[in-house]
């Protein structure tokens, strides 16, 4: 009974605020590529519910829905509840052998999924100029090693 109890209580609670990052980048209705999503739990589906078929043991067989975006159980790493995000540039490093490169992401990794109302209203703020993580540290690296 106690570890029932234990499960609940850790359970993803539906009309709760989450941020969910997920084992996989993917594109958000903005053309961003997204490492986790922000928002409000809809619903948790079954995958006969969310894809219209029952899929073998295999496949995962339960669906988050937050905000705008449906997210695989099987994708989902961390669940945080929380009120609040941060969808500012971050400031992050990487170490090197000429030492410590500083750079800064210029905006979030984080889907603002109950911003978005669906593909055709996208009310975004973010501009086409910015560039993935990964491209930030390869440029931080070609930056050092030419200075």
């Amino acid at each position: 009974m106690g570890s029932q109890s234990a499960l609940n209580a850790t359970a993803i609670a539906v009309g709760k605020k989450y941020l969910i990052t997920t084992d996989h980048w993917f594109y958000g209705p903005d053309g961003g590529q997204y490492r986790a999503a922000f928002g409000t739990v809809k619903a948790i589906h079954s995958s006969e519910e969310t894809l219209g078929v029952k899929t073998n043991a295999r496949s995962t067989n339960w669906y988050v829905e937050v905000g705008c975006l449906t997210i695989a159980g099987c994708q989902i790493h961390y669940a945080v509840q929380t009120d609040t995000c941060s969808f500012e540039p971050i400031t992050d490093y990487r170490v090197t052998d000429q030492g410590v490169v500083e750079y800064t992401v210029p905006r979030s990794s984080i889907l603002d999924a109950d911003a978005i109302d669906g593909v055709t209203e996208v009310k975004s703020s973010v501009t086409r100029d910015w560039i993935s993580p990964q491209d930030a540290i390869r440029l931080a690296d070609r930056t050092t090693l030419t200075e």
